[in-house]
Order: C-alpha cells, then structure tokens, then sequence
C-alpha cells in the first residue's frame, strides 16, 4: 500500500496545472477505485488482494502516462534548443547587397531545413 500511495503522491507533486486536463481521466479511475476500498474493506474484508492489486495497476498505468508526458517533453525542449542559433553571421567587412542576399539565402535555408527536420522529429514523438 506505502508503493501505491508514494506513486499516488509522486504523480501528483510533479503534475503540472496544464498537464492535468490530460491525466484527469486517469485520476479519476484511480480515485473510483481507491474510494470502493476507503468505503467498504476493511483488512479482514473478501477482495482486499483485488482492492491492491487493482490500484497497484491503475496507479502505475497513470504514472506510465505522466512519465511518458515528461519524457516527450524534454525531447522536444532538447529539439528546440537546436534552433537557438542566429539566422546570420555579421560579416567582418561591407558586403554588397547581391552578395548578402546571397549568403542570407543559403542560410536561411539551412536553418529552414533544421527546423522542419527537428519539426518531424516533434511529430513523430507525439
């Protein structure tokens, strides 16, 4: 019961306000589930065994669901981070505009395909 209740507890210290729309359902089976062992069993009542072992599972089932949460999180901020790069160089010395443009193009390219690379890198975490 110490596990259920410590795993209970860690889901709900390290749950953000905007991420618990997306675990409510999870809760709220939790909660079902936990209330009919509040309310009815007692340790010496039929069914205590199922009572832990159906929390047991719905517990950790909501902790998987946050973990992973977390887990696509961090993936994505590490992703982003990639793009924390300026768009262009400043160029020691004048340069014409044709020149410029040049070189704004082909970076801007690079920095386009970055982000879209990283962007299917996002996608396909989700």
């Amino acid at each position: 019961l110490d596990l259920i209740v410590n795993m209970n507890n860690s889901v709900l210290n390290n749950l953000l306000p905007v991420e618990k729309p997306l675990v409510n359902p999870y809760l709220a089976k939790f909660d079902a589930v936990v209330q009919r062992g509040l309310a009815s069993l007692n340790w010496s009542s039929d069914g205590v065994d199922e009572f832990i072992k159906e929390s047991m599972e719905q517990v950790k089932c909501m902790h998987d669901v946050l973990k992973t949460m977390k887990d696509n999180l961090a993936q994505i901020q590490d992703a982003v981070k990639q793009w924390d790069t300026p768009m262009i160089e400043r160029a020691v010395k004048p340069t014409d505009t044709d020149e410029f443009e040049r070189t704004f193009n082909s970076m801007k390219a690079a920095v386009f395909s970055k982000i879209k690379d990283t962007g299917k890198t996002i996608h396909a975490s989700l």
